[in-house]
């Protein structure tokens, strides 16, 4: 069977760059993201994996607030994941970003490495 091509955010590669710009703004989204905060209860010496991070801004929040956790972020796009770590830079908050086709886990493909 051949490989399904990524679908990039927004669906079009040249829109790539928009899409940081957009979700930031998106109410929606940061309300979903808070909520997910929210509910969490993690403690020191956890690990947390995020599949499909996008631009990890879910992730910087988590690390932000239980910056004890470690955390691993996965995305099969190499243009958000270069945004997302972007983000973890600018939050001064350590994630380990990998790029991954989660659609298609090979044995230990999603194993964490961090």
């Amino acid at each position: 069977m051949p490989r399904e091509e990524l679908v990039p955010a927004l669906r079009f590669r040249w829109l790539t760059a928009l899409y940081d710009p957009l979700m930031e703004r998106w109410t929606a989204a940061k309300r979903a993201g808070q909520a997910v905060v929210e509910v969490l209860d993690l403690r020191p010496g956890l690990r947390l994996l995020e599949l499909g991070c996008g631009l990890g801004r879910l992730a910087v929040e988590i690390k932000r607030r239980w910056p004890a956790v470690t955390i691993g972020a996965l995305d099969g796009d190499a243009r958000i994941l270069q945004l997302a770590r972007g983000h973890a830079v600018d939050a001064g908050v350590e994630i380990a970003f990998r790029e991954v086709d989660i659609t298609r886990p090979r044995d230990g493909t999603l194993r964490p490495t961090y």
